[in-house]
């Protein structure tokens, strides 16, 4: 979990935000600093590819 967000809101989580800019959507991502050794390259994968799902549009008729 990010200890700041670049709004100064402690709270932020990695993934979608409640926050907006604009009509546009945020979505938090892990930086790949050596500083969060925690994130392991799978797990920085899976939440990029969580937010390309997001970011695809529905499927059309």
């Amino acid at each position: 979990m990010p200890s700041q967000s670049p709004f100064g809101e402690k709270k932020a989580t990695i993934g979608p935000q409640d926050r907006t800019i604009g009509s546009t959507r945020i979505w938090a991502l892990p930086n790949p600093s050596g500083l969060n050794a925690h994130w392991t390259a799978a797990s920085m994968a899976e939440e990029y590819a969580r937010l390309r799902a997001a970011a695809q549009p529905p499927p059309g008729p």
